[in-house]
């Protein structure tokens, strides 16, 4: 290993606070990935969920086709697809988001529309809940 990177000109030592630096960088993280933890909190905290309707998906790489065109968007916070029912639920920070996703999911080919989805789900809950009093 030492002759590898004497032919390039970097000798052990060299090699040894090369290292050194890149750990030094590294040892102020609790745990990997935990850089901007506090941002990415609030801004998950912010966010809300919007379901949308999507016709046209046929198999999974529509589904990637959809998921990938739509996590790109600045404001997404996360993205669910499934080709099989027709949805995708999304985690955005704001509601300007929403028609650009509408646009984005158009232009890739795909029929969108939002859902009613969290209306039924609420109906669902409060029917639940009716039966349990």
């Amino acid at each position: 290993m030492t002759t590898h990177f004497a032919r390039r000109g970097f000798t052990t030592a060299a090699t040894g606070v090369l290292i050194g630096v890149l750990s030094i960088g590294l040892s102020g993280c609790d745990r990997p990935g935990d850089v901007g933890t506090a941002a990415a909190s609030e801004a998950e905290a912010a966010a809300f969920t919007q379901h949308f309707k999507i016709d046209g998906m046929f198999c999974s790489g529509c589904e990637q086709t959809v998921r990938s065109r739509i996590s790109e968007l600045d404001g997404v916070v996360s993205c669910e697809v499934s080709h099989r029912e027709g949805t995708a639920v999304v985690r955005v920070r704001s509601e300007d988001v929403i028609d650009r996703i509408l646009s984005e999911v158009d232009q890739a080919g795909f029929e969108i529309s939002l859902s009613d989805q969290p209306a039924l789900e609420e109906a669902a809950e409060e029917k639940i809940t009716a039966k349990s009093d």
